[in-house]
Order: C-alpha cells, then structure tokens, then sequence
C-alpha cells in the first residue's frame, strides 16, 4: 500500500476497525461459552483455563495433548484449541498490520511485534506463489516460524484481502488441531506427562518468555546506542574545515 495514497489508507482503516470491533465480540461471546460449560459441567470443563493459559504460552500442541488428557470430547478441542489462536490474531492484528512500528517501542510487547514481523517478512516469499491455499499450508505445518499470528501477517504481506487471510488461517488451524486429535493414540504417553506438571510448566514458561523478550528488546537497544555513539565519535574525529575568508 502506498503511503501517499490517502484513499488506500481510509480503507484500510476501517477494515482494520471492523476487525477490532469483530475481536471484542468473539472473545466475549468465547470466554462466556467458557464460563458456562465450566459452569455446567465442571468435570471435565473446571480445568479448561489451564489449557487455555496453556496454549497462550506453549502453543496449540501443547493445548490438544492437556485436553486430550482432561477428557475434552473432539468438537470441544477443536472449539477451543482452532479459535483461540485466530481470536488473538483479531486482537493483535490492527496493532500488527497499521501499528507496529509504534508498538516495537514498548518494552514487551516491542520484541515480541518484532519477532512477528521478522518471521513474517522471512516466509512470505514461501507462500506467495500459492496465495490462500498456501497459506493455509503454512499454518497447518508445525515448524518455527508458522502458526495463526505469522499467518496473518503473512496473507497481508502477499496482497491478501482481509476476510482471505481470516478464513485461510482459520481453516489451516482447524486442519492442524483436528490432526493432532486424531493422532491421540501417538500422543497418549506425551500428555500424560505434560497434564502431570502443566501448572508449573505454564508458570516458568510465561516468566522465562518475558525474560527473554525483554532481554532480545535490551540488546536491540544496546546495539543502537552503540551505534549512534560510534557515529558521533566518527563525526568528532572528522577534521574541521577552515572557512574561506
């Protein structure tokens, strides 16, 4: 998109408007269903915020195997697990796609913005050839990199539309779910060692994770004051020019 083109940037502003207005209400209405279930049927629903913290900070494979192992039912992982992550993409995508650059500047969530975009740019030229099926590959695939957030950022990189890039990151998450839920019989071991430390594990990978972040978010900034001081250094050793009289 050009920046100088002001009709172009009014579009998106209330594509990105709608998006937001979408996130609120999603995740409202997706908490509440939450809620209830728990509330109505709290053996097994009671414990469904650990998977939900869970998939937050270790990802979706890590919520499949904790519910697989609390007894959730196919219909309700994949209700949980596939939507969660493109919720936090409506949440985050507005501050992705208009507002990252200011958001880069704050202290944690400045790094986390960055890793995003940086994973991104990196696979865009892998998926453009195939537009939205591509895409949809790219989220369904678990390697370092992929997943719902990098997707969406991803379809805006390649051109496109918005309800696209919505649709085929969903569609990539609810393939990618569905088939780790069918291969429980070769996750069975697996979750069951991960249900057994799942409240510790959650708790020192979030602490760990914004340690990280914030020490990567650190660094960055070191390196650019040691590049300015480098800078005015080289400017001061520069010999002064005497001025024609």
């Amino acid at each position: 998109m050009s920046k100088s083109d002001p009709g172009e940037r009014a579009a998106l502003d209330r594509a990105l408007s709608h998006v937001k207005k979408a996130a609120v209400i999603s995740v409202s209405a997706w908490l509440l269903s939450m809620a209830i279930l728990a509330f109505l049927r709290p053996v097994p629903y009671a414990s469904v915020w650990q998977v939900v913290l869970g998939q937050l900070v270790a990802g979706r494979v890590f919520a499949v195997s904790l519910g697989l192992n609390n007894g959730y039912d196919f219909l309700f992982i994949l209700y949980q697990s596939a939507l969660q992550d493109v919720f936090v993409l409506l949440l985050l995508y507005p501050l992705l796609i208009a507002g990252y650059r200011r958001a880069m500047r704050m202290n944690v969530v400045g790094p986390v913005i960055s890793n995003i975009r940086d994973k991104a740019e990196h696979n865009k030229k892998r998926v453009r050839p195939f537009g939205a099926v591509g895409l949809v590959v790219f989220v369904f695939i678990p390697m370092w990199g992929s997943g719902v957030v990098p997707g969406g950022i991803v379809g805006h990189l390649i051109g496109l539309r918005i309800p696209v890039t919505i649709a085929a990151v969903t569609a990539g998450n609810l393939l990618a779910v569905a088939a780790w839920v069918l291969l429980f019989d070769l996750m069975r071991d697996l979750s069951a060692r991960i249900a057994d430390q799942a409240p510790m594990a959650i708790f020192v990978a979030a602490v760990a994770g914004l340690a990280i972040l914030q020490l990567m978010h650190l660094r960055r900034m070191w390196r650019k004051r040691r590049a300015v001081r480098k800078a005015a250094r080289e400017e001061k050793a520069q010999p002064v020019r005497e001025q024609p009289m």
